[in-house]
């Protein structure tokens, strides 16, 4: 048992490719949030920046880093893995608020295809009681 532990421990080109995922996913999160105007810095802080990037790499520990390779060898690394990934990456992904950081990039770029208030249709409008 033990030789199937350390010969599972080690850097395969599946690590590699998933940091590279996990880099990139990062890097798009990065793009979108510096990419907007003012208000997108101002609707999500930095410090929640800071804690998807936490995320993502707690991400990366449970799925794809040579630690997740116990979980074929050992229960225990198993259930680690179970526990790294349902109670600290989920909660910090979410607190990232990478939905609301998507929500604000499409408002921005739907915005400008709906005409102004004034000239929308008044089909929409309830009649007049009369």
């Amino acid at each position: 048992m033990q030789h199937g532990v350390q010969s599972s421990l080690g850097f395969h080109p599946w690590h590699f490719f998933g940091l590279g995922l996990t880099v990139a996913a990062g890097a798009v999160y990065r793009w979108l949030w510096s990419l907007g105007p003012h208000a997108f810095r101002d609707a999500i802080p930095p410090w929640r920046v800071r804690v998807f990037y936490c995320g993502l790499s707690f991400l990366w520990l449970a799925l794809a880093s040579p630690l997740a390779e116990l979980h074929h060898a050992l229960l225990t690394g198993h259930m680690v893995q179970h526990l790294l990934l349902s109670t600290v990456a989920a909660p910090l992904l979410l607190l990232g608020q990478p939905f609301l950081l998507l929500r604000l990039r499409s408002r921005r770029e739907s915005a400008p295809s709906l005409p102004p208030a004034p000239f929308r249709s008044s089909a929409s409008k309830a009649p007049p009681d009369g």
